[in-house]
C-alpha cells in the first residue's frame, strides 16, 4: 500500500496491542464480537476516539488481508468528536521568521548559512501549505525555479506538482541553493543539517 515506514511501524504496534489483549482475555478463537468488545475496552481506557478509529481500521484491514473481501466487519458507533487543525497566530509566524532572520547578520558564517535554509524552508512551507515531512523530503531533482515549480511527495508515495507564485520565495530558495554546497551535501535532499545530511 506504499505506507510510510512510520505508518508500518504505528500499525505493527496497533495489531500487537490487539493480540496482547486477546491473550489476556485468554480468548484462543477469534470471533467478530470479539471486535466490539475490544474497542469498548479501548474506549474505557480513555483512548482519544481518532486513535480508536484507526485502531480499528488497521485491524480491520489485517482480517481483510488474511481472510479475503468476505470479511465484513460489523459497524461500531462512535461519538463525535470535533478537532480543529493547530495553527500558528500571526505573532508566532512573525517571531518564527524574525528568529531565522537574527542568525542572518551572525559572525559565524555556518550559522549564516543556516540562516538562508530556514528562511527558505519557512518561506516554502507558508507560500505552499507543506507538511514538515513533505518539505524535508524535497529533493534537488524536485524543484525547477526556471518553470517555479515543485513536485511533492505525500502521504503513501503521492505526488503533487505545485508552483512557487511568489518571487521573493523564489529569491529566497535561490540565495540558500548558492551557499547549500557549503555544507558538503551527502545526500540530493533540497533542505540539509549542518552536517550536510537530510533535515
Amino acid at each position: 500500500k506504499n505506507l510510510d515506514s512510520k505508518s508500518i511501524k504505528a500499525y505493527n504496534s496497533d495489531l500487537n496491542l490487539f493480540c496482547c489483549w486477546l491473550v489476556k482475555k485468554g480468548e484462543k478463537r477469534f470471533n467478530v464480537s470479539l471486535l466490539n468488545a475490544y474497542f469498548d475496552f479501548l474506549k474505557i481506557s480513555n483512548r482519544k476516539i481518532a486513535t480508536i478509529k484507526r485502531k480499528r481500521i488497521v485491524i480491520h484491514s489485517f482480517f481483510q488481508f488474511v481472510l479475503g473481501p468476505n470479511f465484513i466487519p460489523q459497524k461500531y458507533s462512535f461519538p463525535a468528536e470535533r478537532r480543529l487543525p493547530k495553527t500558528l497566530s500571526i505573532e508566532e509566524v512573525k517571531h518564527l521568521m524574525c528568529t531565522a532572520e537574527e542568525y542572518a547578520i551572525s559572525d559565524d558564517n555556518s550559522s549564516r548559512i543556516l540562516s538562508l535554509r530556514d528562511n527558505a524552508l519557512i518561506e516554502l512551507i507558508f507560500s505552499l501549505g507543506l507538511r514538515i515531512s513533505e518539505a524535508s523530503n524535497i529533493q534537488m531533482k524536485d524543484i525547477n525555479l526556471t518553470h517555479q515549480s515543485i513536485l511533492i511527495r505525500g502521504k503513501r508515495k503521492k505526488e503533487r506538482m505545485l508552483f512557487i507564485s511568489s518571487r521573493e520565495v523564489i529569491l529566497k530558495v535561490e540565495r540558500w541553493l548558492d551557499k547549500r554546497d557549503l555544507l558538503n551535501p551527502r545526500t540530493n535532499h533540497l533542505f540539509l543539517n549542518r552536517f550536510g545530511e537530510k533535515l
